[in-house]
């Protein structure tokens, strides 16, 4: 029910990917205009990140008001096309297939896209951050923790568990800030004294991939604009 279509022509690439009629009337009906994941595959970029622009739309773009700034974003490729190396994006798509949005995991499904969103905060990829915010709320994490993840310390809606996983997930993205104060066994010991071996695993594949999305959308200047 999803229908993409996609042309390359150097140096960027164009993918738009948009419901098909029928569905769209379904969802409109219902308010909405289908989850994130519905709409691109993986949020981490596959197969959607395979062209250089998408459109991903919240609102019906006939009901749109002229001049008024829609919810579509366009993103373009501005420096490179990972897809053109297929040893690149391969790298890229095995760790998205196994630690991705649709990846089935044990750890909790919402804990996970928080660290994703985390991510993609400290790395400033603005892919990523369009892509998982969305998919925050699609895994039906509490607005709050949403609006408030760049600065979660400072709040007291996260569990222990919780805050263990993102001082890893942050020491992990940010290693080069390791010293003997903050070395990352300390963030380890934490991790571990709320998880098991397994679920630790887990974990670190989810920030492990995320790190690896991150820094290829930004290699490839994949740069959002009005739609």
């Amino acid at each position: 029910m999803v229908r993409t279509e996609t042309t390359y022509s150097a140096p960027a690439g164009v993918e738009t990917v948009r419901l098909e009629p029928e569905l769209r009337d379904a969802l409109a009906r219902r308010g909405e205009t289908g989850r994130r994941d519905d709409l691109i595959g993986d949020p981490q970029g596959a197969p959607a990140a395979m062209g250089g622009r998408m459109v991903a739309s919240q609102k019906e773009h006939d009901n749109r008001r002229e001049g008024e700034m829609s919810d579509e974003a366009e993103f373009t490729k501005h420096r490179a096309d990972a897809t053109q190396n297929e040893s690149l994006i391969g790298i890229a798509r095995m760790g998205a297939d196994a630690f991705g949005y649709r990846a089935e995991l044990r750890i909790d499904r919402g804990l996970a896209q928080l660290l994703r969103l985390r991510v993609s905060q400290l790395n400033n990829c603005t892919y990523c951050l369009n892509l998982h915010y969305e998919a925050a709320r699609d895994a039906g994490i509490p607005r709050a923790k949403i609006d408030t993840l760049t600065a979660w310390w400072e709040t007291d809606l996260h569990s222990e568990a919780e805050q263990a996983a993102l001082r890893y997930t942050e020491a992990l993205t940010r290693a080069s800030d390791t010293d003997a104060d903050r070395a990352l066994q300390r963030f380890h010991d934490g991790l571990a004294s709320h998880f098991d071996a397994e679920s630790i695993l887990e974990i670190i594949g989810v920030v492990v991939n995320m790190n690896v999305w991150t820094r290829l959308k930004l290699a490839e200047g994949a740069k959002p604009r009005q739609g």
